[in-house]
């Protein structure tokens, strides 16, 4: 078996842990690598573009108890995330509406207290958690420095304000940034069309 075809069943695999119909990773990756393509991108940055995508969800299944610690159904709460518009505004509303699902109104009112005054750190440590699980199964891969370093660069965003904090713009690798819009824009042109992912990038 090819290296190929065991990261295309862990992208499979991911694909549960997110909510979404199987093969939408490796749909997602068929998108970023014409993506890298088009904006013409060295042959390592397409390489990379290719590992990166496929491994974006990895680590999403190490993250499931502390999410569903604070939003009940995890896998429900990952697949509510692609339904936002690209904002910080727009995540954080999330995280609250979502905080305590399932529960009643008592319960649901204490979740989000401990959510907003001490859980935030702990869905840090979660999502970084994620990133260094994919880190580190690239590094056992032999996938090289930019798979990795694009991995642990999951939850970055252009205006730094992602995880870790400060990290943004030109300094995240052109991998992770692909792979993560072709993450989302295979859900929205799926569902919605392709000129309705083209209005949400």
């Amino acid at each position: 078996m090819q290296l190929a075809e065991v990261v295309a069943a862990v992208a499979v695999a991911g694909d549960l842990g997110l909510g979404q119909p199987l093969e939408h990773m490796l749909r997602s990756c068929t998108l970023a690598t014409r993506m890298a393509e088009r904006l013409g991108a060295d042959a390592e940055d397409r390489d990379a573009t290719y590992w990166v995508t496929l491994f974006i969800t990895a680590g999403c299944v190490g993250t499931s108890w502390e999410l569903s610690r604070f939003f009940g159904d995890d896998i429900a709460f990952r697949a509510g995330m692609y339904r936002l518009k690209p904002s910080q505004l727009a995540f954080l509303a999330h995280l609250v509406k979502s905080a305590g699902s399932g529960t009643d109104g008592l319960s649901r009112a204490r979740i989000r207290a401990a959510l907003l005054l001490k859980g935030m750190s702990s869905l840090e440590q979660a999502f970084v958690a994620h990133c260094a699980v994919n880190g580190a199964m690239a590094h056992r891969l032999g996938l090289g420095e930019r798979v990795i370093t694009g991995l642990l660069q999951t939850f970055c965003s252009w205006n730094g304000k992602g995880l870790p904090k400060g990290l943004g713009g030109e300094d995240l690798q052109l991998s992770i940034r692909i792979g993560n819009l072709a993450n989302q824009v295979e859900v929205v042109a799926r569902e919605r069309g392709v000129e309705a992912s083209r209005q949400h990038v």
